[in-house]
C-alpha cells in the first residue's frame, strides 16, 4: 500500500559542498620536497667550476658550514680550490678540505690569510710538505705556521753544512753565507759576491744546486737574500719555471755553469 505523498521520503540527492584537500607536509605534485635556500645553493654550487665561481666566492648567509661540507662532498679539485679561498671558513670545513690531500687544495689553503691552522693541521701539512717541494715552500713562508716549520727542519734531508748555511742566511749574514759557499765550493768569494748582485738570480739559483738545495731550499734562500738586500734579485712569474728548472741539473752540472758565469 504506498503512503501518502507527505509521508514518503525525500530520495533526492542533498548537493555536498567540496572540501579543499589537506595540505599535509610531504612531496608535492612532483614528487619532490620543498627546496631551501641552502639546498638551492648546493645544487647550483655544483654547476661546472667556471660557472660556480662567482656564487662559490660570494659571502652568501646560505653558505654555511653545512653547506660548505656538502659541496666538498659532491665536487672535486677544482671546486675545493675556489672554497679554500673563501674568508674565514669553519675549521670543519678546513678539515674536510685537507684531508682531500690534493696538492692545489692545500696551497689555496695555506694561501688563504684569513685560516688559522691547529697544531693537528701543522702535524699534517709538515708532514704532507716533506714529499713536495711546492707545499714545502709554501708551508716554510707561511708566517702562522712555526711549528710545522720546525718540523721541516728537523725532517730535511740536509747536510750539517747546508744546515749552518742556512742559519747564517737567518740571520741576516750573506757575506758570511757567500764566503762559506766559496770556500766549499773551491770559488772566489769575491767573484761570487759580484755576481750574486748582478741583478739576476740566476747565479743565486745556480749556486744553491750546486751546494745541493732543492727548489723548496733556494725559495727559502732567496727570501731570505731579499730580506737584507732590498728585495734584490727579484724573481719574475715570467721566468719562475725558468730559474727553477736549474735544479734539474745535478749539482756538479751546476757548479761547471757557475764557474763559467764568474769568468
Amino acid at each position: 500500500m504506498a503512503l501518502p505523498a507527505h509521508l514518503q521520503p525525500d530520495l533526492a540527492p542533498t548537493p555536498v559542498t567540496p572540501e579543499a584537500p589537506s595540505r599535509a607536509p610531504g612531496p608535492d605534485a612532483a614528487g619532490a620536497l620543498p627546496v631551501t635556500e641552502q639546498d638551492l645553493i648546493v645544487r647550483l654550487g655544483q654547476m661546472p667550476a667556471e660557472i660556480a665561481a662567482p656564487l662559490l666566492q660570494a659571502r652568501l648567509p646560505a653558505l654555511t658550514p653545512q653547506a660548505l661540507l656538502a659541496l666538498i662532498m659532491a665536487t672535486g679539485e677544482a671546486h675545493h680550490r675556489l672554497i679554500a679561498g673563501r674568508a674565514g671558513l669553519d675549521w670543519r670545513v678546513v678539515k674536510a678540505l685537507l684531508r682531500t690531500q690534493r696538492a692545489s687544495v692545500l696551497l689555496a689553503l695555506l694561501g688563504n690569510p684569513t685560516i688559522e691552522f691547529d697544531a693537528e693541521d701543522e702535524a699534517f701539512l709538515a708532514t704532507r710538505a716533506l714529499g713536495d717541494s711546492d707545499l714545502r715552500a709554501a708551508v716554510l713562508a707561511h708566517p702562522r705556521l712555526k711549528a710545522a716549520q720546525v718540523r721541516l727542519d728537523i725532517g730535511e734531508p740536509l747536510s750539517q753544512m747546508n744546515l749552518r748555511l742556512l742559519s747564517r742566511l737567518r740571520a741576516g749574514s750573506t757575506g758570511g753565507f757567500t764566503r762559506e759557499a766559496a770556500r766549499r765550493l773551491d770559488l772566489d768569494a769575491e767573484s761570487l759576491w759580484r755576481r750574486l748582485h748582478s741583478g739576476s738570480v740566476a747565479p743565486l739559483a745556480l749556486l744553491a744546486c750546486a751546494l745541493g738545495f732543492d727548489r723548496a731550499a733556494f725559495r727559502r734562500i732567496l727570501a731570505h737574500w731579499q730580506a737584507v738586500h732590498g728585495g734584490q734579485p727579484p724573481l719574475p712569474d715570467a721566468l719562475k719555471a725558468l730559474i727553477l728548472s736549474i735544479f734539474d741539473l745535478t749539482p756538479s752540472a751546476a757548479l761547471t755553469r757557475l764557474k763559467s758565469a764568474l769568468v
